[in-house]
């Protein structure tokens, strides 16, 4: 078990377009590993609610069996999330999006973290 997180790269954007990296450069399938989720910090700049929907899956276009699970960001505020223990598991990657374009979360404005398990073919 090692300690990992890290900040998004890009902004988020609708789902339905794009889901988003938020650990810029995680390839956690591609590593035989596995993420367990413990905190998110996320801060929303544009003065509107946002609900921040996470993925287990690749950047891409979401695809709805692979959500995890949303959260609300409240307009111009800084949020953070804690997730009890064990945490979530991501075994692809950890993306994400904004329901709707709804709200700014902005690139480096989403730290996320937890830890990893495998890796190296496990």
């Amino acid at each position: 078990m090692r300690p990992y997180d890290g900040y998004n790269d890009q902004a988020m954007a609708d789902p339905t377009a794009a889901c988003r990296e938020l650990i810029s450069g995680a390839n956690f399938d591609g590593n035989g590993q596995e993420f367990w989720l413990r905190y998110i910090i996320a801060i929303e700049t544009g003065g509107v609610d946002a609900i921040l929907e996470f993925y287990d899956q690749n950047e891409a276009v979401a695809v709805a069996a692979n959500k995890r699970f949303s959260v609300n960001i409240p307009k111009s505020t800084t949020t953070t999330i804690d997730i009890p223990a064990p945490g979530i598991k991501f075994t692809t990657n950890l993306v994400a999006g904004v329901t709707g374009g709804s709200g700014t979360l902005a690139a480096y404005n989403i730290h996320a973290g937890g830890y990893l398990i495998g890796g190296m073919g496990k």
